[in-house]
């Protein structure tokens, strides 16, 4: 199971450590690429965009439970509270990105949950195939001045 808090080194020890560096890096980018400002706290690894909100990636390794029976679980950890939590859904065979969970801390206050490949419309909401919803939000525009 991942801890969507813990950090990086102690979440990942089979390697998928280099996977969620990359994508933290790509989020960054894309994030200033679309005129954001981030921040990463390097202890915590948790991301603060615009100096309005935070957010936190955590990868989800798939468990076969039996034949044709895909498993993610996901445990939130209280240490750290992000205002939105990244499950990175890996594939049945853990070696590509299946989709996204994103979660906002208001709407989530599970600390387990389990995915299946299908999942209650009251979680797969937060389901995204990219994270555009993401780099979305972190869009600056300038204010107009009235007419």
């Amino acid at each position: 199971m991942t801890r969507l808090n813990s950090t990086v080194d102690e979440a990942y020890p089979d390697g998928s450590r280099e996977l969620l560096l990359a994508i933290v890096d790509t989020t960054i980018f894309e994030i200033k690429r679309r005129g954001g400002i981030v921040v990463q706290d390097t202890r915590t690894k948790v991301l603060t965009v615009n100096h309005e909100f935070t957010v936190r990636l955590g990868i989800i390794r798939c468990q076969e439970k039996s034949k044709d029976c895909l498993r993610w679980e996901i445990r939130f950890d209280r240490k750290t509270e992000p205002d939105i939590k990244i499950a990175v859904r890996l594939n049945g065979t853990n070696d590509a990105i299946l989709d996204y969970y994103i979660f906002p801390k208001v709407e989530v206050r599970a600390t387990h949950l389990r995915l299946a490949e299908d999942n209650e419309i009251s979680i797969d909401r937060f389901r995204s195939d990219t994270l555009e919803p993401l780099y979305r939000m972190a869009i600056r525009y300038k204010a107009t001045e009235p007419a």
